[in-house]
């Protein structure tokens, strides 16, 4: 069994063994510290995200997000709201009309979210906040980042390129 500490407090555990554990060990190396290091990172999202949903720059980009999806026929106040949507729409009819109109609404979402440069402005003040608690996490924000990457450079070994 492997613990971690959450930064929201409590303990998660994982078992140990089997063909994941197998995999993540040829992935990850050290297994215990990428699961601590994964637990961790992504257990900070509560600590920062109230404070990178109200932030200026990231609302006005929102804001811009959703007069363009609005000038595409989607009155949505936010990409969750619209995701929210399509899976209640998705739920009320078949897959054939559900995944046309997913498809509809995700191109209108990609095409506001690149006009606005929502996802770009969105990673910058996920960024600067996340970096806000670097003083406490960073260590576990740098295990993470470079087990991630050592586990990137060993997939791409692994599996064939595409053409």
């Amino acid at each position: 069994m492997i613990t971690a500490k959450v930064p929201t407090g409590g303990t998660v555990r994982k078992r140990v063994g089997g063909c994941v554990a197998e995999a993540e060990k040829q992935l990850y190396g050290d297994r215990v510290a990428w699961f601590r290091a994964e637990k961790t990172v992504t257990g900070l999202q509560p600590l920062y995200a109230p404070q990178a949903m109200a932030d200026q720059r990231f609302a006005s980009a929102v804001a811009s997000w959703s007069r363009c999806m609005a000038r595409s026929g989607y009155t949505y106040r936010n990409p969750q709201e619209a995701r929210q949507a399509a899976v209640e729409q998705g739920l009320k009819t078949g897959p054939d009309k559900a995944f046309e109109a997913e498809r509809k609404l995700a191109v209108a979402d990609a095409t506001c979210a690149k006009n606005t440069s929502l996802r770009s402005i969105g990673n910058e003040r996920e960024t600067h906040y996340v970096n806000k608690l670097r003083g406490r996490y960073g260590s576990s924000l740098d295990t993470y980042a470079r087990l991630q990457l050592q586990a990137l450079a060993r997939a791409a070994k692994v599996v064939e390129p595409r053409t």
